[in-house]
């Protein structure tokens, strides 16, 4: 969501005259936009992956390693 209301809003910057008094605030709105869309693509391509990443794979190696204690057992 955050995604296409940024192009959106981009769109709209780019086509839309706006009222003198209302650059002000959009611009605002850009700009929690535009900080909004970083964090997104930070998520999806920076570190947080890579965690949620080796979350994932710690708890296969921890089923894995249940699974062969019972087998032993």
């Amino acid at each position: 969501m955050v995604v296409c209301l940024f192009f959106t809003l981009v769109g709209m910057l780019m086509w839309v005259v706006l009222p003198e008094a209302n650059v002000g605030p959009v611009n605002q709105l850009f700009g929690a936009m535009a900080t909004g869309f970083g964090m997104v693509l930070e998520y999806f391509f920076g570190s947080s992956k890579g965690s949620a990443d080796k979350t994932a794979a710690m708890m296969e190696l921890k089923e894995l390693a249940a699974r062969m204690g019972k087998r032993n057992a």
